[in-house]
């Protein structure tokens, strides 16, 4: 990365506080294996009595999707198992509905046309919800196009993993295959009171001056620098 492009992704860094009210907020770049720009700047609270850093921990929603993927990949990687696989072969069930031949890939893509359930039941009921999907028609023929599952997505990686390799719990092997890249990632029932209490809390944003621009820190870690 030039040093022209990390001046203006600084400079858009900090025009997020000062014309759009940012509270606090932290970001890091990597490249080719290295980060090469890590910027943090505001407040952890509203009242801002706690100072932003690069380390603070923050709540997620839908990148989940992408860490329960990481955890789904890395269980088919462990006991060789390719992505061309159908998801009913570990679990039989899933054959319902026209569902026999859609692959781990297409699971894992948004492609299995399972986005929405015509069963009503509860989000914490994993069995029911896994019960439901395992009957649903997709909700188009799979492998035909890209639909986003918002809800269902977790449910249905989950139940694949527990299948592939025994793993249970809501998402808590999110940090078997993670942690060894010391992502810090907390997911889950897997969270402690300890976490909860160093993470920053959402706030509502609002236009905050010029003037009341908070501390601003920078941290680049560019090749040469």
């Amino acid at each position: 990365m030039t040093p022209e492009k990390i001046a203006k992704i600084e400079t858009l860094f900090r025009e997020n506080f000062e014309r759009r009210g940012e509270l606090g907020a932290s970001l890091s770049i990597w490249e080719n294996g290295r980060e090469v720009i890590s910027l943090a700047g505001g407040f952890a609270d509203k009242k801002k009595t706690r100072a932003w850093t690069a380390k603070m921990p923050v709540l997620v929603w839908s990148c989940t999707k992408a860490a329960a993927s990481a955890c789904v990949l890395h269980a088919l990687q462990r006991e060789a198992i390719p992505l061309s696989i159908p998801v009913s072969d570990f679990w039989p069930k899933f054959k319902q509905g026209g569902k026999e031949h859609v692959t781990m890939a297409q699971a894992l893509s948004h492609q299995a046309g399972l986005a929405a359930l015509d069963r009503s039941v509860q989000a914490l009921d994993h069995e029911a919800v896994a019960a439901a999907l395992a009957a649903q028609v997709p909700n188009w023929p799979p492998g035909t196009g890209h639909g986003y599952h918002p809800r269902t997505f977790g449910p249905l990686l989950d139940e694949i993993l527990r299948r592939v390799d025994g793993t249970s719990g809501r998402l808590v092997a999110i940090g078997k295959p993670i942690s060894p890249f010391r992502s810090g990632w907390i997911s889950g029932s897997a969270c402690r009171p300890k976490s909860w209490t160093r993470s920053r809390r959402f706030t509502r944003p609002t236009q905050m001056p010029r003037r009341a621009a908070p501390s601003f820190t920078r941290r680049s870690i560019q090749r040469g620098r």
